[in-house]
């Protein structure tokens, strides 16, 4: 028992080392290699919600626009995110299409071509196929935490896990 509670405590201060590092003025400020009015576009495939007779997995595309906000220039960006996933059931095809609006913030640690931040996506899901052709869709949206990597100035790896259409996405982000 002594054993698992000094493992407890050796993850809990290694795991809160970096909060330590981070300093207040780091808010304000966008992430290295980062600055407002950059576009990046996320390209990428998602973990579905739904594995049974999965037909086509969730493809996922995002556009966010970085934008300084208030007096002292937040970190913040907004844009937009789409996708196309489907699945077979009963002989029938039920595909869907969300469109919708992102709102996030970039958390600055210093780390050269890291971008990390959270993200919230509202939006409309159109139902397209066979599976409900009398629906016109329903309201979504999404809760994330999401990470990119930039390995030159313009291209990166990305990532977002959280709540929401799909569990995780992943993919490349390319930045102009």
């Amino acid at each position: 028992m002594k054993k698992l509670l000094l493992a407890l405590v050796l993850l809990a201060v290694f795991a809160a080392m970096p909060l330590f590092a981070w300093e207040p003025e780091d808010l304000t400020k966008f992430p290295n290699g980062q600055k407002g009015g950059d576009v990046i576009i996320n390209l990428g495939i998602g973990l579905p919600v739904i594995w049974n007779d999965l037909a086509l997995p969730p493809m996922r595309f995002s556009l966010d626009v970085n934008v300084p906000m208030g007096d002292q220039g937040l970190p913040f960006f907004i844009g937009g995110s789409t996708g196309l996933s489907g699945y077979k059931y009963a002989s029938k095809s039920y595909f869907w299409l969300p469109l919708g609006v992102r709102f996030g913030y970039h958390f600055n640690w210093d780390v050269d071509n890291l971008d990390t931040y959270a993200v919230t996506t509202a939006g409309w899901t159109l139902y397209l196929g066979d599976g409900r052709p009398n629906s016109v869709g329903s309201f979504y949206y999404d809760i994330k935490v999401g990470a990119r990597y930039f390995i030159t100035d313009w291209f990166g790896f990305w990532a977002e896990a959280g709540f929401g259409a799909t569990l995780a996405d992943i993919g490349f982000a390319f930045k102009f």
